[in-house]
């Protein structure tokens, strides 16, 4: 277990691969309590990985993690019940997608950044 200093998640030196293919190299990471913690980067750099990971669906190959102090691989069903997600790229998406919508072509930057004008 790694030594979380009260955090409710802690991961430390995770690694996780698929077949040859290392996913997650070395990854360390503290989310405080009452914290909102977002995973952002590019395809493929390991944030769906690293939830799996910290949910149990997913054995580390490398490295430590506890939530609350529980290692998720040992016992996944009691590390889920102490911890919230969510998937926000589907919903971000949709969000931007409706404002696209509704936003009246006059409101629309142009290239420049300005807003047309009808």
């Amino acid at each position: 277990m790694p030594d979380n200093n009260g955090n409710p998640i802690a991961i430390h030196e995770l690694a996780v691969a698929y077949g040859n293919h290392r996913v997650l190299d070395g990854l360390s990471l503290d989310v405080p309590a009452s914290s909102i913690t977002a995973l952002l980067g590019g395809n493929g750099a390991g944030k769906s990985t690293t939830l799996s990971a910290l949910l149990g669906f997913v054995r580390a190959d490398a490295g430590q993690i506890a939530v609350c102090g529980i290692d998720p691989g040992a016992d996944a069903d009691a590390a889920r019940r102490r911890i919230a997600y969510a998937n926000i790229t589907v919903i971000c998406l949709a969000a931007v997608r409706s404002a696209l919508r509704t936003s009246p072509k006059s409101d629309a930057p142009n290239s420049r950044g300005a807003a047309t004008s009808a």
